[in-house]
């Protein structure tokens, strides 16, 4: 799987792509883009052999997939990425993307969020984890 994308109605597209390995074959950094009417940010991410990818988070919510009280969150290890999760009553899951922008260059952060459905999860837990995986 060459890219993760999630989207949602509104219009705002989340893609994590451009993975690169090391000579060991794991997954060393990827890219992630945030999209929506008029606004692009992109910004590489870190994959330290002693973190843990972002298909966690997504494995994490799919197995709640009736839904939780607060937040679910992951973060980058370098800061370079946080998602934020909650969810609603009636099985709206909202997923907030922050590319704090400090890690890399000073001076401008963004952030994106999105709308899936409870019955979207566990699909987008696979898709993750497709993407995640340490199979070039």
């Amino acid at each position: 799987m060459e890219q993760f994308v999630l989207e949602s109605e509104q219009g705002a597209k989340v893609v994590f792509h451009s993975r690169n390995y090391d000579e060991s074959g794991w997954l060393d950094s990827y890219s992630i883009d945030l999209e929506a009417h008029g606004f692009h940010a992109s910004t590489l991410v870190e994959n330290p052999g002693y973190g843990h990818p972002p298909s966690q988070l997504f494995e994490k919510l799919a197995a709640q997939w009736s839904g939780w009280s607060g937040s679910e969150r992951w973060s980058a290890l370098e800061g370079e990425l946080e998602i934020v999760a909650t969810s609603d009553a009636l099985g709206h899951i909202k997923l907030q993307f922050e590319v704090p922008g400090y890690s890399q260059s000073k001076g401008w952060s963004a952030n994106a969020w999105l709308v899936v459905e409870a019955g979207q999860l566990e699909s987008l837990a696979k898709e993750a984890n497709a993407f995640f995986n340490q199979d070039a």
